[in-house]
């Protein structure tokens, strides 16, 4: 399956972008219904992509309410309830008659009186401003989009990503896997040649639990794979009944709009990191930037990098609940290897899994592990590391 991209460069193209682009140009201090109302008939006589493009567009507004929530609220409630006692002392022959009383008590027009009580609604919300974008860049995230809608009906994803003689390959292994390991994606490297590596990836049909939320991790984290110079993506989806097998790579002109230096961090992840480092212990952490071979073409791109004066630079991976597979994978890594220095964190939801619970007894890794429920604590990794340093005295 080879999706129908639109040429970015096509003037005619470029030129309808650009007319569409004009209406949230000019949208300021208009509401979101208002910029909706006047668009649509541009949509339907163009059709096509423009509903694409138009959806694309609207993700750049910022709009807010007028009001707070409660003002709004009250100013609603209040306008009921005054009407309500209006039709209760006077009898009134006409609903024109009864808007004109009602104007005068509450001192506003009818019109807007009736406007204010829909007021928080998402097409009453005003705009306060538009993300500019040209119309080739446009038309180019249009594209890329097409790519992230069908990636979340995705059941596995394979990617191939070739090397160039005289580059640093490390830093291509570094980015990628990094990007992964933030959008918390399940990679498997299954190749490594001196010519190119390859990976699988679990697809969000492949998870039953949070399904929705993995689906538009992998979506995000595509733009990312578009900026290597050289790469292959194969991906096995389910559309309704059927099985469709994608195939993309880097020669079909597919632009990345994030840029280059864009990095995504879970926020969690820097707020634990300035939780901790509040705390008075001699150790602090900051967000890893390292990349560990493991051997055997396993990687680990650890979260946490743990720093004590005097002391070897510890590192933390994390494991959450749909991680089970690649923490049996991280164990076996470890068991054959002598170094000590990476520690894992791991979800209890998958910690207290019999199966796990039993490697774990049996594996001399064990004092290198901790649990937490959600996400670990500033507490909790401080009372692991006080028992892990003791442990460590003693080995």
């Amino acid at each position: 399956m080879y999706p129908s991209f639109v040429d970015s460069h096509k003037e005619s193209l470029k030129a309808e972008a650009k007319e569409l682009l004009s209406f949230y140009e000019n949208c300021a201090s208009h509401t979101v219904g208002e910029l909706e109302e006047s668009i649509s008939p541009f949509i339907k006589t163009k059709g096509g992509i423009f509903e694409g493009l138009a959806k694309l567009l609207s993700e750049r507004v910022t709009s807010s309410l007028e009001g707070s929530d409660s003002n709004i609220f009250l100013q609603r409630w209040n306008t009921v309830e005054e009407a309500q006692k209006l039709r209760q002392e006077k009898f009134f022959t006409s609903l024109d008659q009864f808007y004109e009383s009602l104007e005068e008590r509450l001192q506003k027009k009818i019109s807007t009186a009736q406007e204010e009580l829909y007021s928080d609604l998402p097409q009453f919300q005003k705009i306060k401003s538009f993300e500019k974008i040209i119309p080739e860049n446009l038309l180019d995230r249009y594209n890329v989009a097409l790519v992230q809608g069908l990636l979340l009906q995705a059941k596995s994803i394979k990617i191939l990503v070739h090397k160039k003689q005289g580059e640093d390959d490390l830093s291509r292994h570094r980015f990628l896997f990094r990007q992964m390991k933030f959008h918390r994606i399940l990679c498997t490297v299954t190749e490594d040649t001196e010519d190119h590596f390859t990976c699988e990836l679990s697809g969000p049909l492949s998870i039953f639990e949070q399904r929705q939320t993995y689906g538009i991790r992998f979506a995000n984290f595509f733009p990312h794979l578009l900026k290597l110079p050289f790469w292959e993506l194969e991906a096995d989806l389910a559309l309704k009944t059927n099985s469709v097998i994608l195939k993309l790579d880097n020669t079909m002109g597919l632009k990345s709009h994030y840029t280059q230096e864009e990095s995504y961090i879970p926020k969690e992840l820097l707020c634990f990191t300035q939780s901790f480092n509040k705390k008075a212990s001699p150790w602090q952490v900051a967000i890893s930037s390292r990349f560990l071979n493991m051997g055997a073409k396993s990687y680990c791109f650890p979260d946490i990098e743990l720093n004590r004066e005097g002391h070897k630079t510890l590192y933390l991976e994390l494991f959450h609940r749909w991680h089970k597979t690649q923490l049996l994978q991280r164990l076996g890594d470890l068991t054959k290897q002598k170094d000590t220095s990476l520690i894992l964190g791991v979800c209890t939801s998958i910690m207290k899994k019999k199966d796990l619970e039993d490697i774990l007894e049996k594996n001399s890794y064990k004092y290198n592990v901790f649990s937490f429920k959600d996400f670990p604590s500033s507490t909790t990794l401080l009372k692991f590391l006080e028992t892990w340093d003791s442990q460590s005295k003693k080995c």
